[in-house]
């Protein structure tokens, strides 16, 4: 068992000398290199050159460097992945009554309300950043749908993502470049139903963006997030 200043001395090492950053990383790192190091104290090594050879099985700084880049990384896919997870309970799932709801909301608003401007408003910058994960997404669900059997009952973003945003992204090409210029009797009234359609969309991917930050920051008891670390 190490002691207190021994724990700090790995804590240090990890943060100062070898420069890592990531929290989870550095707690993970730390019981791996406690137990490495509390097994070779027991064959009669030193503290100090237990912790070396456990750093140069890493591959020194530049390893652990490179895990902490790596480790960043798959957490980012994983992120993702649950936040379309959430997506796909809202429009095939158990929660679909959020999207005809959220629709109903917004078109009473853009309508009955007389606030489009104001909920278009809500939307200008938001809708840039939703957007860019979208076709982000759609592009990785593109190359994913021409290899099926890859895809699972879990996959992030099945063909009827790809269907969905994509005909989305259609509709405000349409509804920029097309329906705005073109002198029909009812005109107004489609641009206001691609809008509020567009907006819907993009709140069924907030939401579950905030769904998905709940279970990570609160995960409930039992659950995969909530398991405690293995050393």
């Amino acid at each position: 068992m190490l002691t207190t200043d021994q724990l700090a001395a790995i804590d240090r090492h990890l943060r100062k000398d070898n420069w890592l950053l990531n929290e989870d990383l550095i707690a993970e790192l730390t019981d791996h290199y406690a137990n490495a190091i509390t097994e070779a104290m027991e064959q009669g090594k030193a503290f100090d050159s237990a912790m070396a050879n456990v750093h140069q099985s890493f591959g020194g700084r530049k390893g652990l460097l490179a895990m902490e880049e790596t480790y960043q990384t798959e957490k980012a896919k994983h992120i993702d992945t649950m936040v379309w997870r959430e997506v796909r309970r809202m429009m095939q799932g158990d929660r679909w009554p959020l999207v005809p709801v959220t629709l109903c909301t917004l078109l009473a608003l853009n309508t009955f309300a007389g606030a489009s401007e104001t909920v278009d408003s809500f939307f200008t910058i938001a809708i840039w950043y939703v957007g860019f994960t979208v076709l982000l997404a759609m592009g990785t669900a593109a190359v994913a749908l021409l290899r099926p059997a890859t895809i699972s009952v879990t996959a992030p973003t099945p063909s009827f993502f790809v269907f969905a945003y994509g005909l989305s992204l259609a509709l405000l090409a349409v509804n920029k470049y097309w329906l705005s210029g073109l002198s029909v009797y009812n005109a107004r009234e489609i641009s206001l139903m691609i809008n509020t359609l567009l907006q819907t969309l993009c709140v069924v991917y907030y939401i579950a963006i905030i769904l998905t930050m709940r279970k990570l920051f609160f995960p409930k008891k039992g659950s995969p997030l909530s398991a405690p670390k293995q050393g």
